[in-house]
């Protein structure tokens, strides 16, 4: 890696860290594909594994004190746990451009049905027994693919929590994956010094742009934030659907 490659991935994760920030959503559906243009997706996916860690990590801990408010965590970590190693095994044939197309009918629905019904919520009847099923399929499209986001993004969005509640309900289970990836990462081997450089200089815009991502977010309204998740989680899919065609 060059010494604008460097630069590049330092500019790619300040963008992605400033919408992580905010909506708890965001960093490696934004930078792999920008990253991958220069340096390969395998390359960017490795990068970004240490900054999806700390980001996911910093965000649970800033809003570890709204865990109260929060649904069915605990249940859906130990589920989506266990589904992470399976997803390659289960899905490893699984068409990309299908799943993405899959992906966003769903929050085109989900948005949809918001648009009509603009206090549309799932109860707590219908989020116990979806709760594990979420799970276990957030979990191996993260193992297989690495874009849970848009899924657990749009559930969670649909339960109308309060801001600290979604971003904890969310990134705690984002945490548990992107540590499973990274470690995953190191086991193979796909390490090199270039790229663990390029991971760790990936770490400092992380650092200065989440402070100020985080204060923006607490300025929101309830409204305000939930629609800025929406349009990220309609942004994340159109992604997908472009990278998947």
């Amino acid at each position: 890696m060059s010494a604008p490659d460097f630069v590049y991935v330092a500019l790619a994760v300040a963008a992605g860290s400033l919408i992580k920030s905010v909506t708890g959503l965001g960093l490696p559906l934004i930078a792999v594909p920008v990253l991958a243009i220069p340096l390969g997706v395998e390359t960017a996916v490795v990068v970004m594994a240490l900054p999806s860690v700390l980001s996911n990590a910093w965000l649970v801990t800033d809003s570890w004190s709204a865990r109260g408010d929060s649904r069915h965590v605990g249940v859906m970590l130990v589920l989506g746990a266990l589904a992470v190693p399976l997803g390659a095994l289960v899905l490893e044939e699984l068409n990309e451009t299908s799943l993405a197309l899959v992906l966003a009918s769903l929050v085109t629905l989900y948005v949809v049905v918001l648009l009509v019904h603009p206090d549309f919520r799932l109860s707590e009847r219908v989020t116990k027994p979806t709760a594990p099923l979420v799970a276990v399929v957030s979990g191996a499209l993260h193992g297989a693919t690495g874009i849970s986001g848009p899924l657990i993004g749009t559930y969670f969005h649909a339960f109308r929590l309060p801001r600290d509640a979604y971003l904890f309900s969310t990134t705690t289970l984002f945490a548990l994956f992107s540590l499973v990836q990274a470690i995953s990462i190191a086991v193979l081997g796909l390490y090199t010094w270039s790229t663990l450089v390029a991971s760790a200089l990936a770490l400092v815009p992380v650092v200065v742009v989440f402070p100020i991502g985080i204060r923006l977010s607490r300025r929101m309204a309830s409204r305000t934030f939930e629609t800025v998740v929406l349009v990220v989680l309609v942004a994340a899919v159109a992604v997908l659907v472009v990278r998947a065609i």
